[in-house]
């Protein structure tokens, strides 16, 4: 008689069930876009924006992890191992606006009135720039309510 093997520790799979967890059991669905745009937003980056997309990948990694989600799990969503996910955490960052507009896939009008519902005031810099933290963004978007759905 042969002992079945155990699960993969790599592998997000449900203790009890030793079942694959779909990505709305990993993070939320609306949590994983903002994942796999930041990362396509960095793959099709050349020049310049490469490190601009880079460090906004770095920061929205850190801002997912930092509200209660493991880096397993993060790992999961953009198809990397856990070792490369922790090397690219950044918490604590700050995002510009115009960055944020582009990884939620909405208009900039749109992004104005997330903000407002959310409570959320930008760091603005001397230069006049704005920038939102980034873990409290992630935390209002986890805290969208299903009748409150972020503009598609």
């Amino acid at each position: 008689m042969t002992t079945p093997s155990p699960p993969d520790p790599t592998d997000i799979v449900s203790a009890h069930r030793h079942r694959r967890l779909s990505v709305d059991e990993i993070v939320p669905e609306r949590v994983a876009e903002m994942l796999r745009a930041a990362q396509r937003i960095e793959r099709a980056a050349t020049g310049p924006s490469v490190r601009v997309a880079f460090r906004n990948t770095r920061i929205l990694i850190g801002a997912v992890h930092a509200n209660g989600y493991s880096l397993q799990r993060i790992a999961a969503v953009l198809g990397t191992d856990t070792q490369a996910t922790r090397a690219r955490i950044e918490p604590g960052g700050l995002l510009v606006a115009g960055d944020l507009a582009t990884l939620l896939c909405i208009t900039q009008a749109e992004l104005d009135e997330c903000f407002g519902r959310w409570h959320l005031a930008p760091v603005v810099t001397e230069q006049g720039y704005a920038f939102y933290g980034a873990e409290e963004l992630v935390k209002a978007i986890l805290g969208e309510e299903p009748g409150q759905a972020m503009p598609a």
